[in-house]
């Protein structure tokens, strides 16, 4: 998995947002509180050292973060139709 990241970082295969985006899709098949938790996660690695360093990371964690609130919004609007 770390290797996959490391050639698609390397070759630039596939823009950091997309990535980002293309995660939080798998992420998003979870449950509300798995979806939070990696939320909370996410928005502590976009304050870290290495986003702050790496432009590719910022970008990436800026994907996944987006994707992941929207998810989150959708989910909590379907609740309140109920």
């Amino acid at each position: 998995m770390v290797w996959r990241y490391l050639m698609e970082f390397l070759t630039g295969q596939v823009h950091p947002w997309n990535r980002g985006v293309l995660d939080a899709h798998y992420i998003n098949a979870g449950t509300t509180a798995h979806i939070r938790q990696h939320l909370l996660d996410a928005n502590r690695r976009r304050r870290g050292v290495l986003a702050f360093l790496s432009r590719w990371c910022r970008r990436y964690l800026d994907g996944l973060i987006w994707a992941l609130e929207q998810e989150i919004e959708r989910r909590n609007r379907i609740l309140s139709q109920d």
